[in-house]
């Protein structure tokens, strides 16, 4: 079987390269017909994540400085409560600064839409000549 270059449907020329080559060589424009899918924006817990993070801190620090002092008559139970506290402290700073929150249900469906719309996109061909886009029947034509 004899190799034929992909057409264009609207003017058929030849000359047609992948949009993700088309992207990759040309003006980076984001309203080009070549440019790659953007994923949408989807809702995030990223600031109650954070919100609730820096309040389980206070209440940490709050409640080490009540027991320090509800304890001071006890200098072994100072100590105990100090150290405690300081650790309570230090992984809910480790918590805050190398944690994430969970993704959302809507964040999983704008990564999967994207998905499908990024393997569309690296299927389109695009004109060079007139500029339309199209889906090439298969791959390795």
């Amino acid at each position: 079987m004899e190799y034929r270059a992909p057409e264009c449907p609207a003017c058929g020329s030849v000359n047609v390269q992948f949009t993700e080559t088309a992207w990759e060589t040309g003006p980076k424009d984001r309203t080009s017909p070549a440019a790659p899918p953007v994923p949408r924006a989807a809702a995030t817990t990223l600031g109650r994540f954070y919100a609730f993070g820096g309040v389980w801190l206070l209440i940490t620090i709050f409640v080490t400085l009540f027991l320090r002092n509800f304890g001071a008559a006890r200098v072994e139970s100072v100590f105990n409560v100090t150290v405690l506290g300081v650790m309570a402290g230090i992984y809910q700073i480790v918590r805050l600064v190398r944690g994430s929150p969970k993704p959302t249900d809507d964040q999983i469906a704008a990564l999967a839409e994207w998905q499908v719309a990024y393997a569309e996109w690296e299927r389109t061909r695009i004109c060079l000549d007139c500029g339309t886009t199209f889906v090439s029947p298969s791959v390795g034509s």
